[in-house]
């Protein structure tokens, strides 16, 4: 009897000890009526809960004031169909959550001010909260280390408060916000561990972020907004650990970025973007793991950018139905053995085929490799007529600005001098037909000496030591 008083007397006097020294160890608490959360501090006196708190199904509850002791929960903070929620500020000091933050279906919930102190959560998602304007409150917050998840939020116009993320484990995701109109620009975000994907925002305008961000582990995945305008930053992403894809975006006149970006995992697309006339973007890609679709397209004239891209990793490059689309010279310089077909059909104003890719492709196809080439302007009607214009000098997109690149006396006599911050070692001349009249490494003094030729016209191909060209026409007196 003895020995069951003293275990008894341990047992409490832990649990005392626990509470004392400011964390208590619990399974579930469950917070159902605003006594519940007023009668918090005396049930459980810790500023440090290792347990699930949750407000579920709680309509009686209408303030959290109760909760100030708070500063960290070992566990999820559910604070889901609380109908009657209207403040947030009683948790004030809580600094860290380790589990899930859960912020749903709470009908009268405007904003998020009393979680200023909070730094860091295990993960985030706010949706069908019908009356959240804004995420005023958690401008504290600089590390979920799992996914962020927000949709069908109705009333929400500022995200904001975000801006000072650094960093997120898992997904970020948002979609079905209907009156968000500008995108918060997430200055400080530098990694994010899984996707990031924007869609179903009915009037998003802008969406210029993430200046910052190094490090995309899966995909970018931009569609179903149809008044957004304008998408730009991504600018320090130099690998994209999966698919880039943007489609049904029917205002998007402008998409930049991307401006060092060299590897893509899996993918690109870039479908049904009905007011975009350049695709200038990726213009230090070297390699793509996936296909390349740019499909319906209407307004699209030119694809740029780029430039750089050498290996598909044996997969198709399609281009079809941009009726207005009249040059892919973005596309020349891709390896022809990286292709496992290429399909460019429907596009009815493309009228060069023949830039050094494809015609690569065509001449040495794959095995079992598909080729379509049909229902373009005349000179890329059909694979024949691709073949046939292949034979001439054909066209290779310049990574050089060729206002930096002089090139004189013209017409030339019999030297030609070149002057250009570029350092090109090598050079090709070659006549109208394709045929080669002179090659040879570039001297120190950059002349080369053309006595030879006759008068006429010719290529000049100027490469430099990574082997990219430039290409421009001279003229021989």
């Amino acid at each position: 009897m003895r020995s069951t008083k003293l275990l008894l007397f341990l047992v409490i006097s832990l649990l005392f000890s626990d509470a004392v020294n400011g964390q208590c160890k619990f399974s579930i608490i469950y917070l159902k009526t605003q006594q519940d959360v007023d009668n918090f501090p005396k049930n459980y006196p810790c500023s440090v809960i290792e347990a699930e708190i949750s407000f579920i199904n709680s309509t009686q509850i209408n303030n959290t004031d109760s909760l100030y002791k708070l500063t960290q929960i070992i566990g999820n903070l559910n604070l889901q169909n609380a109908d009657n929620l209207q403040s947030l500020a009683g948790l004030r000091n809580l600094t860290k959550i380790t589990g899930k933050l859960n912020i749903s279906f709470n009908a009268l919930l405007e904003n998020l001010e009393g979680l200023e102190n909070l730094n860091s959560v295990g993960e985030l998602s706010i949706i069908y909260n019908e009356s959240l304007k804004s995420y005023d409150g958690l401008s504290g917050l600089r590390t979920v280390t799992g996914q962020i998840i927000q949709f069908n939020n109705s009333a929400l116009t500022s995200m904001n408060a975000l801006n000072g993320l650094v960093n997120v484990g898992g997904t970020f995701q948002i979609s079905n916000c209907p009156e968000l109109r500008n995108f918060p620009k997430l200055n400080n975000l530098k990694s994010i561990g899984g996707w990031f994907s924007v869609y179903e925002m009915a009037n998003l305008e802008t969406l210029d972020v993430m200046p910052e961000l190094t490090n995309i582990a899966k995909f970018i995945n931009i569609y179903k907004s149809p008044k957004l305008t304008k998408i730009s930053g991504f600018n320090k992403v130099t690998t994209i650990g999966e698919s880039l894809s943007f489609h049904d975006l029917e205002l998007l006149t402008e998409l930049s970025g991307f401006q060092n970006t060299i590897n893509i995992n899996k993918s690109f697309s870039l479908y049904n973007c009905f007011a975009l006339k350049e695709l200038n973007i990726l213009k230090k890609l070297n390699k793509i793991q996936g296909a390349i679709t740019i499909q319906d397209n209407n307004s699209l004239q030119r694809i740029k950018g780029f430039s750089l891209l050498k290996d598909m990793t044996n997969n198709t490059l399609t281009i079809k139905n941009n009726v207005n689309l009249t040059s892919i010279i973005g596309l020349a310089n891709i390896l022809a053995n990286t292709f496992s077909g290429i399909e460019i059909k429907g596009n009815s104003k493309l009228d060069t085929c023949h830039i050094k890719s494809i015609c690569d492709f065509v001449k040495v196809p794959a095995n079992n490799s598909k080729i379509i080439i049909e229902a373009n302007e005349a000179s890329c009607t059909d694979i024949n007529t691709v073949k046939l214009k292949c034979s001439v000098p054909v066209l290779t997109e310049n990574y050089f600005d060729s206002q930096l690149i002089n090139i004189f006396p013209m017409p030339i006599y019999d030297k030609l001098s070149i002057n250009s911050p570029y350092q090109f070692v090598r050079y090709e001349v070659k006549d109208i037909s394709g045929k080669l009249m002179s090659n040879s490494n570039l001297q120190p003094d950059n002349n080369i000496s053309l006595g030879h030729l006759h008068s006429g016209l010719f290529i000049l191909t100027l490469y430099d030591k990574s082997g990219r060209a430039f290409n421009t026409k001279i003229v021989r007196n």
